[in-house]
């Protein structure tokens, strides 16, 4: 099959690059840090610089075992299997500590599938797909690409997503949970990031140094936690338990750091 001829919303703009299609086969591990705020703040401490590295092999390696994850087991939708190729594209040559930030994209939207019975499809692409306006050409406007390529639906979601992360930069950043395919694109991305942050404390030898180094991050901890109380009676139970579980970690080995009081 064509690369392209199953674009769609229609044909892929000059500036995207084909992939081939991801292969199934083990591969590396690799952590799943969160992409967050790229070009502006590692205040919160939710990751660590992002470099690219031209030809980076981990970049045609970063899923690992995905074919054995429902949600993204071919035969796949083809707006899914786009997104997979774009994430690829748009990911390529970006680390985050090293690791690939394709890794990211795709357990994020493996965690929805793990939580949501048979997802919609627009939901697992705009997953997949929701750095692009960090890692993606800057020129054309990436959200033009976006629905271009997947219409508007995919596009608004991963532009409400995008609006959230950098509200996180502000004092009192608000809270919605209104609009179902942001909220479970927005559960899981917090449980991929903060189980990734947990990973990384232990990796460091030493959980208290590591957050206490990230008082931002600490700081935001309440309203991460407000987030789950509010999603909580909109999202799959096992989503608000697992995102629940992952907080509680986080709030007992914080406890007694000094957090910062403005951000």
């Amino acid at each position: 099959m064509d690369a392209h001829s199953d674009s769609v919303g229609g044909g892929p703009p000059a500036d995207i690059r084909a992939v081939g299609e991801l292969g199934p086969g083990s591969v590396d591990h690799v952590e799943l840090a969160r992409p967050e705020l790229l070009p502006r703040t590692h205040d919160t401490g939710l990751l660590a610089p992002v470099r690219k590295r031209p030809g980076h092999s981990a970049d045609r390696t970063a899923i690992r075992r995905y074919q054995s994850m429902t949600v993204l087991s071919p035969p796949r939708p083809v707006v899914i299997e786009r997104a997979l190729r774009d994430a690829r594209a748009w990911c390529a040559g970006h680390t985050i500590d090293d690791r690939p930030a394709l890794a990211h994209a795709v357990r994020v939207a493996v965690t929805i599938g793990d939580h949501v019975a048979a997802p919609p499809p627009e939901v697992i692409a705009a997953a997949l797909l929701h750095d692009a306006p960090e890692l993606a050409p800057a020129s054309p406007d990436v959200y033009q690409v976006l629905t271009t390529r997947y219409g508007p639906e995919i596009a608004r979601i991963i532009a409400a997503l995008q609006a959230e992360h950098q509200a996180l930069d502000r004092p009192h950043p608000p809270i919605r949970v209104d609009d179902q395919p942001v909220l479970l694109a927005s559960a899981a991305d917090k449980i991929v990031a903060l189980t990734s942050l947990l990973r990384r404390a232990r990796a460091s030898g030493n959980v208290t140094g590591f957050f206490a180094r990230r008082p931002v991050l600490c700081a935001l901890l309440p309203h991460f936690r407000a987030f789950q109380h509010a999603a909580q009676p909109r999202v799959p139970t096992s989503m608000s338990a697992h995102l629940d579980a992952v907080l509680a970690r986080l709030e007992q080995v914080t406890t007694g750091i000094h957090t910062a009081s403005t951000r």
